[in-house]
C-alpha cells in the first residue's frame, strides 16, 4: 500500500515536471487542497502540496462549529474525513439531522435561478460539526476520503480553522514566492443561517478581511483582493 501511494505520489510530480503549466496559459485550482487524495483533504499538508504543484487558488471550504467558529472542511458531516467515530467519548453525538437544505431552501426559489439548479431536502446520519465546540474539533485527526484505510497519512493532521488556512495560504506565498489566491466557500450557507447561525458568512467575509484578502471600498462594501500582495505587503488596509 505504501508503495502504491509512492508510485502515485512520484507519477504526480513527474507530470508537473515534464508537462509545466505557467500562469500565462491557466489557473491551477487546489480544490481542497492536494492530488489524487493522497493526503487528507483541507489539512495543512494538502494545502501545501496543492501550492507545491502550481496551485494559483486554494478552495477552503468552510462549515462552522456549535460555539460559532469557522473551520474548513468539505462536509458538515465529520466521519467522512475524520476518525471521529473512534472515538467513544463522542458517540452519543451521533445521530440524523433531517431537512438539510441542499443549496437553498426548497420551498423558496430565488428569482431567476437557473432550472439545473435544485434546491432539495437531504436527511443525514453521524456526527455534525456544529455539534461541537472548537475545542473538540481540535481532538481529532484528519483521514483521507478516497483511501480511509489504506494511507499512511491518516491520522496526522488535526483539523484546520479557518483563520489558520488563511494564515498557511499567505506562509506558501512567502515560501513559494508568488501570489496564491483563496476562493472559499462558504457549505450549506442558507441553512446554516436558517438553523441559528446568522453571522456564518459575515464570519468569512471578517477573516479574509483581517487576513487581507479582502478590503473595504470607500461605501463600505467588501472587495475581493484576487492576489494577495503577501510578498511586498502594499495591499490595502
Amino acid at each position: 500500500q505504501l508503495e502504491l501511494f509512492c508510485n502515485m505520489h512520484t507519477m504526480a510530480l513527474l507530470l508537473s515536471l515534464f508537462f509545466p503549466l505557467s500562469s500565462a496559459q491557466m489557473d491551477l485550482y487546489g480544490h481542497r487542497g492536494g492530488v489524487l487524495g493522497l493526503l487528507p483533504e483541507h489539512s495543512t499538508a494538502s494545502y501545501s502540496m496543492g501550492a507545491q504543484h502550481g496551485a494559483n487558488y486554494i478552495e477552503p471550504d468552510v462549515v462552522v462549529t456549535k460555539d460559532g467558529e469557522l473551520v474548513v472542511l468539505h462536509d458538515l458531516e465529520l466521519s467522512l474525513t475524520t476518525d471521529v467515530a473512534a472515538k467513544p467519548e463522542f458517540a452519543d453525538r451521533n445521530r440524523t439531522v433531517t431537512n438539510i437544505w441542499k443549496r437553498g431552501n426548497p420551498e423558496n426559489y430565488t428569482d431567476g435561478q437557473p432550472k439545473g439548479i435544485v434546491n432539495r431536502y437531504l436527511n443525514e446520519s453521524g456526527w455534525f460539526s456544529f455539534d461541537f465546540t472548537l475545542a473538540e474539533l481540535k481532538t481529532l485527526k484528519k483521514y483521507s476520503r478516497t483511501y480511509p484505510e489504506q494511507s499512511p497519512f491518516n491520522g496526522l493532521w488535526e483539523v484546520l480553522t479557518f483563520n489558520e488556512s488563511l494564515q498557511l495560504i499567505r506562509n506558501l506565498s512567502v515560501t513559494f514566492d508568488r501570489h496564491i489566491a483563496v476562493i472559499p466557500e462558504a457549505k450549506n450557507a442558507a441553512w446554516l443561517k436558517h438553523i441559528g447561525f446568522a453571522d456564518f458568512e459575515r464570519k468569512i467575509l471578517a477573516s479574509l478581511h483581517a487576513y487581507g484578502f479582502m478590503y473595504i471600498d470607500d461605501d463600505g462594501f467588501y472587495r475581493p483582493l484576487y492576489h494577495y500582495d503577501v510578498l511586498t505587503d502594499t495591499n490595502k488596509s
